[in-house]
């Protein structure tokens, strides 16, 4: 309590900080007009720049009727209002304001350009929009010499970066990062973020991911976006990169290393680390980059290796043809240690089980992905990719399990030694071509997809149980399991629109499936005559053939009522052939289903509506008649009489972004209603023997809503401040039968969560958070007691540029569970601090000193319940250590 009051107190400051220093400010208004035909010019660009080194103080986009107005503007500086529209002359005027409130500026008249004007001399422009894309001019974010480009887009009107890397502009998330319209080491967008910099940029694009969706079918307020980091034109035919070295206490030690190769047409980019901290490097080749000096913590493994290499390379031999391919090998190995107490109410009876393992884990992985874009006209696109993973594994468990309920304080005690050795490969390969019709809103479009995965495992498990109860036997059971499995999927998709009048358009997709899959699982017990696993188990074995054909037929009609509303009707027939086939005395099973699945959405500029409906079918294992012994106290039952389970799904959204005041709202509401849903039915005994068997049931229900509300002010120049509230709220009803009770868990949930992230010129970051989670769990139809809680957690991270040269950076963070189990930990402080120090010319090396779980307090624990069960698990993770790490950074460009 104390800590929240602090945490607000806090807050409550900067905020009365942030509103005495608007008083100090002025506003400018204004209006942008055709010089020609004086009509309104909507979406023009309006900015404001310092003369003295041309940074940008404020932007935003005038409104239909030609309006805009620029708050915050400092006084008694020289300044330039510049304003820019496509195939218009852009317009200038300085600008010195003297006293702060409301100034109202003189009309601004745009010329338009002529054919011949259209090759120009390039002006220089701090923002431009041109269609659907937004340029941001690099030179116009003032950032430090080695500044990484995470830190230029912290500064980006409109860009929010957590602390995780995960960044949204104007709301909405980035989904994918390009340099110079490429793809860099695949969807990890921290690959880009934190280990470049950003004075290797020019300009940041930012524009719609319309990749996957040309015909324009998801609505705008849903589509992610895309940030093309364009480079400058002497990096484009450059060497450049970073060397990284670090060694620490407790044998700690990370090396990494990344060099890029550019020309006019080709990008090649070598990456490669090796650590011991817990992530596969956390200076590179992860999403704790070298712009990070203090990791967040988390569960990490106390004992892990990782080393990885990769390369990237793209080839462009032509404007509209982009080659790409990405090569990854991962070598990983980890050591854990936990222990878990389980509690399950079985009427008068709570049975009680503490279990306290080890295992260690051995990796081997290669990724290879390529990929074609080409686009032989404006009329046609084609994407074809492909992906091949060829990996290893093995791993060793030991466990020790102690049974007791408020009866018996030791009913049993067990051993579970397990060893396994695998392989996991797959390939697959999508081709997606895409076609404009020359009718307006005319097209059609190809998809094709194969999918391959081959994988065998074979492990040895050794069970030991001694009872203390005469109704178990004490029993060991020693097992081998040799499994094999594939699975092939194949899917070819048409897709059809066509406007029948101007608004509407009618539309056809339709798709066909086939997945086979096989699985094969021999069973064989231990012979202690002959000492081999010799004694194969048929009923415990099993070989299964699945086989499905699908085909859909969608039709859809889409009206517009404007270019910002519109409703959407769609029908799906759907066809499943589903032949399930037993090697064993199991009899075939063959099923046959037709469906019609209706859909509907309804857009409205900021609001949405939708209803869809979806079918999926039981698991094949749980479909096969046979009891498998899984341990001395543990067995499955399959149900061949299960039915495929389907979803009613509703869907209400709110988005809406406004670009003068930097602010959006998110509101999502979804409600589901599921049909034979497929459960687990759980017999437990007193003495903690279990058996489980699939059924379906209706009655299974669920809400989740969200809202979030997000405002900046980063149009003050040398002060920067963001602040984020959010709320959630989840509702699940779900239902489960434990011997004769039967009944339903009602699950209610609120996630209420505040952050904040400011700066100070480039001297000061300071982004704290809270979220509080209360937890109520009622209990209907059995006599369970009913569960309620609130989970705390906050953090906050500092980083401090004083002096010259310097940085320091702490994080902390604290997360309280108050009901962890005895024994087990309901708080914990984790707190991690660097300092590091800039060299050299251009700052190209640098030393820092680092501390990780500097209160030695890090945990790993949680707590799950579902039905009459609770579950509180804690591992043993990475502890304190100090880390000195070398960074050294080279840059060699043409000529």
């Amino acid at each position: 309590m104390i800590f929240r009051s602090y945490f607000f107190l806090l807050s409550a400051f900067f905020l009365t900080c942030i509103s005495a220093a608007a008083q100090n400010k002025a506003s400018i208004m204004g209006n942008v007009r055709d010089s020609l035909t004086r009509k309104a010019l909507e979406f023009a660009t309006v900015s404001v720049i310092r003369a003295s080194d041309s940074t940008l103080v404020s932007y935003t986009l005038s409104d239909e009727d030609g309006n805009y107005t620029l708050r915050n503007m400092p006084l008694q500086q020289s300044l330039r209002l510049v304003i820019s529209y496509v195939s218009y002359h852009p317009f200038r005027k300085t600008l010195l304001l003297r006293q702060g409130g409301e100034i109202k500026l003189d009309t601004a008249f745009l010329a338009g350009t002529t054919l011949k004007e259209a090759v120009v001399t390039a002006t220089y422009q701090p923002v431009a929009v041109r269609k659907d894309t937004v340029e941001f001019n690099a030179l116009a974010f003032k950032t430090r010499p080695s500044a990484l480009i995470e830190e230029l887009l912290k500064k980006i009107p409109g860009v929010d970066i957590d602390n995780a890397g995960t960044i949204t502009v104007n709301g909405k998330k980035v989904s994918r990062i390009l340099i110079d319209g490429k793809e860099f080491f695949g969807n990890d967008p921290t690959m880009a973020t934190r280990n470049l910099e950003a004075s290797l940029l020019s300009k940041i694009q930012v524009y719609d991911d319309r990749k996957n969706d040309p015909d324009h079918r998801i609505e705008e307020s849903k589509v992610s976006k895309v940030l093309d980091l364009r480079l400058k034109k002497a990096i484009r035919r450059s060497v450049f990169g970073r060397l990284s070295a670090s060694a620490g206490s407790r044998e700690r030690v990370e090396t990494g290393g990344m060099v890029n190769l550019f020309t006019d047409t080709i990008q090649f980019s070598a990456i490669a680390s090796h650590s011991n901290l817990g992530n596969p490097g956390a200076s590179l080749f992860s999403s704790s980059g070298p712009g990070d000096m203090v990791m967040q913590g988390g569960g990490q493994p106390s004992r892990n290796r990782v080393s990885s290499t990769g390369v990237n390379f793209n080839y462009s031999p032509k404007k509209k043809l982009m080659l790409n391919g990405v090569y990854r090998l991962s070598s990983s190995s980890s050591e854990t240690n936990n222990r878990s107490l389980t509690s399950q109410v079985l009427n008068d009876t709570t049975l009680l089980s503490l279990v306290s393992g080890t295992g260690k884990q051995k990796n081997l992985q290669h990724m290879l992905n390529g990929g074609l874009d080409w686009q032989p006209d404006t009329l046609t696109t084609l994407y074809w990719s492909a992906s091949a993973n060829f990996g290893s594994n093995r791993s060793d468990n030991l466990s020790s399990n102690t049974t007791s309920n408020n009866f018996n304080p030791l009913i049993s005690e067990s051993q579970n030694n397990g060893t396994s050795k695998g392989d996991q490969n797959s390939f697959s390969h999508t081709l997606n071509f895409h076609r404009r019709m020359r009718k307006k809103g005319a097209s059609y479009g190809v998809t094709q997809q194969i999918s391959i995965s081959p994988n065998n495992s074979r492990s040895y498990n050794t069970n030991s149980l001694l009872s203390y109860s005469s109704q178990v036997s004490s029993d060991t059971l020693r097992r081998l399991n040799d499994n094999s499995s594939k699975s092939i999927n194949g899917n070819l998709g048409l897709s059809f629109r066509y406007p029948l009048w101007k608004k509407l358009v009618a539309g056809v997709a339709a798709d066909a499936s086939y997945n086979k899959s096989s699985q094969k699982s021999s069973i064989f017990n231990f012979d202690p005559q002959s000492g081999t696993y010799s004694e194969f188990i048929p009923d415990q074995s099993s070989d299964i053939d699945r086989i499905q054909w699908e085909q859909n037929v969608r039709p859809e009609l889409v009206y517009s009522f404007n270019e910002k509303a519109s409703l959407t009707l769609g029908l799906t027939t759907q066809w499943s052939c589903i032949d399930n086939h037993f090697a064993d005395r199991s009899q075939d099973l063959n099923q046959e289903y037709f469906n019609f699945l209706p859909s509907f959405r309804l857009s409205l500029e900021r609001y949405s509506f939708s209803y869809d409906a979806s079918v999926s079918q039981p698991n094949v294992n749980d479909l096969r008649p046979v009891t498998i012994e899984l341990t001395p106290q543990s067995s499955f039952t399959g149900n061949p009489n299960l039915k495929p389970s389907r979803s009613h799904s509703f869907t209400a959204s709110l988005f809406s972004y406004n670009t003068e005041k930097q602010q959006y709202i998110n509101v999502f509401v979804n409600a589901s209603i599921q049909q034979n849903v497929i459960f687990q039915r759980k017999t437990v005994s007193g003495t903690g023997s279990e058996s489980t068997m699939p059924e379906n049931r209706n009655g299974q229900y669920g809400l989740s809503t969200s809202a979030e509300l997000s405002r900046q002010f980063k149009k003050s120049g040398e002060f920067q401040f963001t602040t984020a509230t959010s709320a959630g709220l989840m509702y699940n009803k779900n239902f489960f039968v434990v011997n004769l009770d039967e009944g339903y868990l009602n699950s209610y949930s609120l996630n209420l969560s505040q952050r904040f992230s400011m700066s100070w010129k480039d001297k000061m970051e300071f982004s704290p958070s809270y979220t509080a989670r209360p937890v109520f769990n009622s209990y209907q139809d059995v006599a369970y007691s009913n569960i309620k809680y609130v989970y705390h957690n906050a953090d906050a991270r500092l980083s401090i540029r004083v002096p010259a040269k310097m940085t320091w950076e702490v994080f902390y963070s604290y997360s309280y569970n108050p009901l962890a189990g005895e024994g087990f930990q309901k708080s914990v402080h984790f707190v991690n601090a660097a300092v590091g120090t800039r060299m050299f010319k251009k700052d190209m090396a640098e030393i820092r000193l680092s501390c990780y779980d500097l209160l030695n307090q890090n945990v790993g624990s949680m707590r799950r319940v579902y039905g009459n069960t609770t579950t509180d698990i804690q591992t043993e993770i990475l502890k304190r250590y100090f880390l000195v790490t070398c960074i050294f950074k080279f840059n060699k460009t043409a000529g």
